[in-house]
């Protein structure tokens, strides 16, 4: 049955999806009151009765994620491509726990809200699934243990003690060159020191977080405090359903469906790599649903790198633009005609 579902998405043909359900523009997308795919098509019905039968009938899309696939080894990138195999025993079995937690509530095997699962999956990632895995780590020059980074709280859960109250930033120092490609980007004067505010997706200006930065290659940004932080969770929340709504569909062969998920999990990340919920822990988790989404659906997870950076200070429209020029670098196979051919490679 799950074989039939998938050859009627085929011979639906991306023409007819890309013209009847997919907004011609992201600016277009935007200007829409909900973010959503319209539905009333004839795909998006065939769409929308795959998924009832695929929870009636409990199938599901097959985990993509093994031992040999989280870390990165020599020439290809793991889901967890910011870390280095072999860095922690605990860390490294916490981390495929937690991977595969996110993995059966995304595929619709776990009930429960968007938060919550990020609060479940925040503590299996620090103490384990069983919570007896505990590890220590350094960050930025500091030792700490995952039993006393507040393990499944959300910085906005946090009201007492010395962890309460952080506003975390993300600081570039000492690099000229970075600095002034950023300013470049923005449009700023490379001369002169400047502050502006950094455009979310999907906030209002009044969500935006600032930013400030120098002539000598030095620039911080500012998180949301954590009692302003919600509204990045709630409208990240929101694209993630959007994604799981997507995964019965062949999204390598329609190149309107691609680029649309590729702009989606864009939007994704920098929400929640700004937002950044937990005191510490973030990233591993934040590119994980990336990278598993991407596998899913048979592409080449994408290199962690310093995509935050970008994400810290640039714009969602500049943001889009590294972000698929990541994609693409991990995914040759792509065809350069289905690729947005406004959007400069050499970001």
């Amino acid at each position: 049955m799950r074989n039939s579902i998938l050859f009627l998405l085929l011979i639906a043909g991306p023409a007819s999806f890309a013209a009847e359900v997919l907004p011609t523009s992201y600016e277009e997308r935007e200007r829409d009151s909900a973010r959503a795919l319209p539905s009333g098509t004839c795909l998006a019905q065939i769409a929308s009765w795959a998924m009832r039968a695929n929870r009636l009938l409990g199938l599901s899309l097959p985990d993509a994620l093994t031992t040999v696939r989280l870390e990165p080894t020599v020439g290809r990138p793991g889901l967890l491509t910011s870390t280095k195999a072999g860095s922690s025993e605990n860390f490294s079995k916490n981390q495929l726990e937690a991977a595969r937690f996110f993995g059966s509530w995304y595929r619709g095997l776990r009930r429960m809200s968007y938060l919550d699962m990020l609060r479940a999956q925040h503590k299996i990632a620090c103490l384990g699934k069983h919570g007896d895995t505990p590890y220590q780590t350094t960050n930025a020059g500091a030792t700490y243990d995952t039993r006393n980074i507040e393990p499944g709280k959300l910085r906005m859960d946090i009201k007492t003690g010395p962890l309460a109250g952080r506003q975390p930033t993300v600081e570039i120092e000492g690099s000229e060159e970075q600095i002034n490609r950023l300013k470049a980007l923005l449009g700023l004067d490379i001369e002169k020191r400047a502050i502006w505010e950094v455009e979310m997706p999907l906030l209002s200006p009044e969500h935006f977080p600032e930013a400030v930065a120098d002539i000598h290659g030095n620039a911080v940004h500012f998180s949301p405090p954590p009692d302003e932080m919600e509204i990045y969770f709630i409208k990240a929340g929101e694209l993630m359903e959007l994604l799981q709504s997507l995964r019965w569909f062949p999204l390598r062969r329609i190149p309107s469906v691609r680029s649309w998920v590729v702009d989606t999990l864009s939007d994704y990340y920098q929400l929640t790599v700004v937002g950044l919920p937990f005191v510490r822990i973030n990233h591993s988790l934040l590119m994980g649903h990336v990278n598993y989404v991407l596998m899913l659906h048979g592409f080449e997870p994408i290199e962690h790198g310093l995509l935050y950076y970008d994400a810290a200070f640039l714009p969602p429209r500049l943001f889009r633009e590294i972000f698929r020029g990541a994609v693409y670098k991990a995914n040759p196979w792509i065809p350069l005609d289905h690729r947005d051919p406004s959007r400069p490679r050499s970001l």
